[in-house]
């Protein structure tokens, strides 16, 4: 098995690692339990999204069918059985329950998804709404509003593929997100 980008320590004697296995690379989640040097859990994510999607980006052509995800960072969220995955060639975030991998949303520009996926997509908010684009280092901040339907996740967006205009460039960004659970939408 191959590991790549991330590795989280998950309760007391587990770590989780991103990985690979196969042809196809980075898009395997290895919980390995460091006392016993055994794989508990493994969770390939393309029994869970959408391989076929190709991020609708500037640069979509160069992404290779072999890297579809490019799982790029693990968020264990406190006290849940949850994780927040970040996909870099899907330009998206996705949380998704552990270890069973159910998806709870999903953080990304609704094109190219599948129907059945919809349920899942976040809905923005406001005006000045900017999705990310290759995104790394999702970060859970505390909660800003004491609500406990929102998380404020903190996040390095990459901006590589994003949609500029003729004369601008590419511009990469750190960017404060709040995503409200319970209406499925992203501010």
């Amino acid at each position: 098995y191959g590991a790549h980008h991330d590795i989280v320590q998950f309760g007391e004697n587990c770590i989780l690692v991103t990985g690979s296995c196969g042809e196809v690379v980075e898009d395997i989640i290895y919980e390995l339990n460091l006392a016993t040097g055994k794989i508990e859990n493994v969770l390939d994510l393309k029994n869970v999204l959408q391989r076929t999607r190709i991020a609708p980006d500037a640069h979509s052509d160069l992404l290779d069918s072999k890297d579809w995800a490019h799982l790029n960072a693990i968020v264990v969220q406190e006290n849940e059985d949850s994780l927040i995955l970040s996909l870099r060639n899907q330009s998206a975030l996705v949380k998704i329950s552990w270890p069973d991998g159910n998806i709870q949303w999903i953080s990304s520009r609704p094109e190219g998804y599948l129907p059945m996926f919809d349920k899942y997509l976040l809905t923005p908010i406001g005006d000045e709404f900017e999705y990310h684009y290759k995104q790394h280092a999702p970060f859970i901040l505390p909660d800003y509003d004491d609500n406990p339907d929102t998380i404020d996740i903190l996040l390095f967006d990459n901006g590589w593929g994003r949609p500029v205009e003729e004369d601008e460039k590419e511009y990469t960004r750190m960017v404060h997100y709040r995503i409200d659970e319970k209406n499925m939408t992203i501010e």
